[in-house]
């Protein structure tokens, strides 16, 4: 069974971006209405500074924690991207407080070890139960 919460999570970021961004283009409007306005600039400015760096790395990092509680391989789930690092801390923090039982006592350093080493192509390396077939160490057979 998946965590409801960080399902949710993931919805409630994707919203909050899609209304900051909507946001952004009022602001950017006004700005073309009136120019003379300075603060019409820094609502935009500061609207889109959060949704670029707060909000876009929150969501991913839930993103990425949902998949490896799904069981996908990280090359399923994104392209490698070297220009952004993965945010390997706020995954293992997504984990620990969205996963089962078994990874939220895990210890942080070995929770952001296992998250950088699914990272570069190794297996699933969680077994969150027997109800998902594609989750490493768990079979077909056990799923019914």
């Amino acid at each position: 069974m998946f965590s409801i919460e960080l399902q949710i999570k993931r919805l409630t970021l994707t919203a909050e971006a899609r209304i900051i961004h909507r946001k952004e283009r009022k602001q950017k409007l006004m700005q073309r209405k009136r120019p003379t306005q300075d603060r019409s600039y820094v609502t935009f400015d500061l609207l889109r500074e959060h949704r670029l760096h707060h909000v876009r790395p929150a969501a991913r990092a839930a993103h990425l924690a949902h998949a490896i509680l799904r069981g996908h391989a990280y090359a399923k789930v994104e392209h490698k991207n070297t220009r952004l690092k993965v945010p390997s801390e706020a995954v293992a923090e997504n984990l620990r407080r969205f996963g089962p039982h078994m990874i939220a006592t895990m210890e942080k350093k070995l929770m952001v070890a296992v998250v950088e080493a699914w990272i570069l192509g190794g297996v699933v390396p969680v077994d969150v139960g027997a109800s998902n077939p594609r989750v490493a160490g768990s079979t077909p057979a056990a799923a019914s």
